[in-house]
């Protein structure tokens, strides 16, 4: 969630509504971000390596996720090409 807010600079999810236009609930975000219905976004130009990790540490389920050894690797060796 962090990675997604530092690429899009928003908070995730706080621009979504429900059926009625009104902005989803803590209550409700949670409940579809449980059941696996809703996931953070990422801006379009960002990097496609960024996007995964994003996409790995928000995984369903918590052995899918890396670990922050492995989310710190990861992101040692694509910044230290900038």
């Amino acid at each position: 969630v962090i990675l997604a807010e530092l690429d899009t600079e928003i908070l995730p999810y706080s621009d979504l509504r429900n059926d009625k236009g009104n902005l989803l609930t803590d209550t409700a975000i949670m409940a579809k971000v449980m059941a696996g219905q809703l996931r953070p976004t990422h801006a379009p130009q960002c990097p496609d390596w960024f996007v995964t990790l994003g996409r790995n540490c928000t995984a369903l389920h918590q052995m899918d996720r890396p670990t922050a050894v492995e989310v710190a690797y990861v992101l040692g060796q694509h910044l230290s090409k900038l």
